[in-house]
């Protein structure tokens, strides 16, 4: 796909990057509920309440613009709208406008909106999920 203008290049990325968190078959916790524990599977996940813990998911995780997580995030990619305190690591994570995240980056692809905040180290380039896990695993 070839775009003419930079304008047309982000529009389009901005329209693919709204059904980023869209309703699918995923898993949610919803606002007004409290999740406190270890959450891990092979699903994806949408966060719209406040929880607390480890989080190791196969899946795509959305942490929505009123929710707050604590805790470690471990998926396949991540698209953050709210806050989280941890460290995030996926092959792809995607810090919106009005995201605070606190804590480590570790990716192969990063993408930080204008508007978004990041308090913490940004690894990129390839990585390995498992070992990343095991090392979180080994400093806790």
């Amino acid at each position: 796909m070839r775009f003419d203008t930079l304008c047309e290049a982000v529009m389009m990325a901005n329209n693919e990057n709204e059904s980023e968190c869209a309703q699918r078959d995923e898993g949610v916790i919803l606002p007004g509920l409290v999740f406190d524990g270890r959450f891990e599977g092979k699903a994806d996940l949408r966060i719209e309440g406040w929880m607390r813990g480890a989080l190791a998911l196969e899946g795509h995780v959305c942490v929505g613009p009123q929710a707050q997580f604590h805790g470690p995030i471990s998926a396949e990619s991540i698209a953050v709208h709210g806050e989280v305190i941890g460290d995030l690591v996926g092959k792809r994570i995607h810090l919106h406008a009005g995201a605070w995240v606190t804590g480590d980056v570790r990716s192969s692809e990063i993408l930080i909106e204008e508007g978004a905040t990041l308090e913490g180290v940004v690894e990129a380039g390839a990585f390995d999920r498992e070992t990343s896990e095991a090392e979180r695993g080994q400093s806790q």
